[in-house]
């Protein structure tokens, strides 16, 4: 009978600490995606973000990406006056995830830039959104295009490949 007690007693601590974990981490999320008005850093890389989108769905509204509702399907952010449209984007696994476009939308040359950096800063939200975003855009819009550039670019150096191996592996895959 004890023993029954103490197992129920452990699980409800178990399950308890589980849940706080959780919603920190889910806060930790959020905190990462939003603006934050005191560190002039985070506004300036913010500033440089072409894409935007939720992790494994989360967050879920426009208000989460600091954005509202403009007009035509156009979303507006205040923080730096700048527009968006509605997009979904890069899989994380679990199905595209619903994501923001900057506008006025990049063009090829400009996404091939972002998608093809070597210096992407896996610590910068912004920099890697941007990275993975263009990926996504450029796998989902601009097919022939980039499987003509991935061929070209393989072509004059057999490194490429192995160089951006995930990204090309993701748009291959979506091909």
């Amino acid at each position: 009978m004890k023993i029954t007690i103490i197992s129920i007693i452990l699980i409800i601590l178990l399950t308890t600490v589980f849940v706080c974990f959780f919603i920190k981490e889910k806060k930790k999320i959020v905190n990462a995606l939003k603006v934050n008005e005191k560190s002039k850093r985070r506004n300036k890389s913010l500033s440089k973000s072409w894409f935007m989108q939720t992790l494994r769905h989360y967050p879920c509204s426009i208000a989460d990406f600091g954005l509202k509702e403009y007009e035509n399907g156009v979303f507006y952010r205040e923080e730096d006056q700048s527009y968006w449209i509605s997009k979904p984007l890069y899989d994380l696994g679990y199905g595209k995830e619903d994501g923001f476009c900057k506008l006025p939308v990049l063009k090829f040359d400009e996404l091939v830039a972002l998608a093809f950096d070597e210096n992407v800063d896996n610590s910068d939200i912004a920099c890697v959104m941007n990275h993975w975003g263009a990926v996504s855009v450029l796998a989902d819009d601009y097919r022939e295009e980039i499987k003509k550039y991935i061929t070209m670019k393989t072509e004059q150096d057999e490194s490429f490949k192995q160089k951006y191996k995930a990204v090309i592996e993701y748009i291959e895959a979506d091909l």
